[in-house]
């Protein structure tokens, strides 16, 4: 219908002389047919091209959404990667910490500051007296001591007010001696501190008794009664060389000492256990004691004064 159309108006468009030949028409007809034949196959060529080329771009719109995708993909495995980066840095800090923490273990010569792993009776107690010290809370101490059963609610009342922790190196502990027997106490010197172990079936434990200094009534209460009852304390005592000559307490009678919390106190020259006292006070050093005291009243004819009088030597040292 189209090539109908097409070759009226050329017709239409051609001078039309009746001179002309049917012939010659006929030539012109075939040859505007053939051309338009020709346009045609062109316009299909042409459609058949934009088909390719809407192919083409539907192609190109499918890849670029699965390039998108897959970029998608490959920025999630990205933001993966780079937590697990993150996680195995963080892994690597932490070991390091450790390792750090492992190193300060061990001195410049290899030798352990921190006992882990006994492997002697030495090891035993030094690992005790770390374990027992660096507690962060006082309920951690127990295992470590003896008759923790019965010391518990003592510690409770000794440590409500306060609770340090401390860290000693196995160089601030002094072991000494070595093949202790079991169910007899000994002393370690830690770093000025003098801690009572007891070896027992179950391993050494701390008599902590003994080493906290404990007293069923405490010095300050004592002090503050001024009780004329004589009261068993654990206390430290070292000789002194103050006297009250006008109230009778002279060298002839007492000999003068001074007591932590207390300060001067006597023991009389006739008291059973003032020979042995001397003997272990004649360095002039400070001792842990286990005594008996009371407050007594000495008088002279103006007025009178309270002072303590160690009425029994007890034990040098605060174990029972």
């Amino acid at each position: 219908m189209k090539t109908i159309q097409l070759i009226c108006i050329f017709l239409l468009s051609v001078p039309f002389s009746f001179s002309q030949s049917k012939k010659d028409l006929q030539v012109q007809v075939d040859s505007l047919v053939y051309q338009i034949k020709k346009f045609e196959s062109q316009q299909l060529n042409i459609i058949e091209k934009n088909k390719t080329i809407e192919n083409e771009l539907k192609n190109l719109q499918l890849n670029l959404t699965n390039v998108t995708t897959t970029m998608s993909f490959v920025s999630k495995s990205n933001l993966e990667l780079e937590n697990i980066v993150k996680s195995q840095t963080a892994l690597i800090q932490k070991l390091s910490n450790q390792n750090d923490s492992l190193l300060k273990v061990f001195n410049v010569s290899g030798e352990p500051k921190f006992i882990l792993s006994p492997q002697n009776e030495t090891d035993s107690i030094i690992y005790v007296i770390q374990q027992y010290y660096k507690a962060k809370k006082w309920e951690d101490r127990l295992p470590f001591v003896l008759n923790s059963d019965a010391m518990k609610p003592l510690m409770a009342e000794a440590y409500k007010d306060k609770f340090n922790s401390y860290s000693f190196e196995k160089s601030q502990i002094n072991v000494p001696g070595s093949n202790f027997t079991i169910s007899k106490t000994f002393k370690v010197f830690v770093d000025g501190i003098t801690v009572y172990i007891k070896k027992t079936k179950d391993g050494f434990k701390i008599d902590w008794e003994a080493t906290f200094g404990y007293n069923p009534k405490s010095i300050a209460a004592f002090k503050s009664e001024k009780s004329t009852t004589p009261t068993t304390f654990r206390t430290t005592i070292n000789l002194n060389d103050f006297y009250w000559e006008n109230y009778g307490l002279t060298k002839n009678n007492y000999l003068a000492l001074r007591m932590d919390e207390v300060g001067i106190c006597f023991i009389s020259v006739s008291n059973n256990g003032l020979t042995e006292l001397k003997k272990i006070l004649a360095d002039g050093k400070e001792h842990q004691l286990i005594i008996e005291a009371q407050y007594k009243i000495f008088s002279n004819e103006y007025d009178s004064i309270e002072q303590v009088i160690i009425t029994k030597f007890i034990k040098d040292g605060w174990d029972k």
